[in-house]
């Protein structure tokens, strides 16, 4: 399983978290249940949130490498 990273909360009120290394993106529902998941086709996925102007388009970015220590 990957890190919780970057963080964003939708419309109705659920949290998104970006799962690094695992490439996945996940939307808690209010009660902490995993309500969905989003396998993305890369692993190293670093932050999701919404924009555009009716904020309902999902962005995710990645990185290439992982950070030096």
């Amino acid at each position: 399983m990957g890190g919780a990273d970057g963080s964003t909360v939708d419309a109705e009120g659920f949290p998104w978290n970006a799962l690094v290394y695992d490439g996945r993106l996940v939307r808690y529902a209010p009660d902490g249940s995993v309500d969905r998941t989003i396998d993305m086709p890369v692993k190293k996925i670093t932050s999701v949130m919404f924009g555009g102007p009716k904020l309902d388009t999902l962005y995710v970015t990645s990185m290439a490498k992982p950070p030096l220590p």
